[in-house]
């Protein structure tokens, strides 16, 4: 059975992982604890991270003022990709 303190620990540790993406690196950070104290905890308690990136994903949807993760962003209002600084359409001609 698992304690009171382990399932509130259990709920922050899931909460940080839905809102992270699932990046467990980003969620530890924002829990102050160790990278592999928190992956021990996902993988002793079965969490899965595809379902805290569908979690978070299904939460933009309802609130979608919320952030997305960069990666998922739509790049420009108008559809196209914004490009890398240093691209070459950035510099200026001589």
């Amino acid at each position: 059975m698992i304690s009171k303190i382990d399932q509130l620990a259990l709920m922050m540790i899931k909460e940080a992982l839905i809102e992270s993406y699932g990046n467990q690196r980003a969620a530890a950070k924002f829990l102050n604890m160790p990278k592999s104290t928190l992956h021990d905890w996902v993988k002793r308690h079965g969490i899965s991270i595809v379902e805290c990136r569908k979690q978070h994903v299904a939460n933009i949807c309802l609130n979608p003022s919320a952030k997305m993760p960069p990666s998922l962003q739509s790049p420009t209002l108008d559809g196209t990709a914004p490009l890398p600084s240093g691209h070459l359409d950035d510099q200026e001609e001589p």
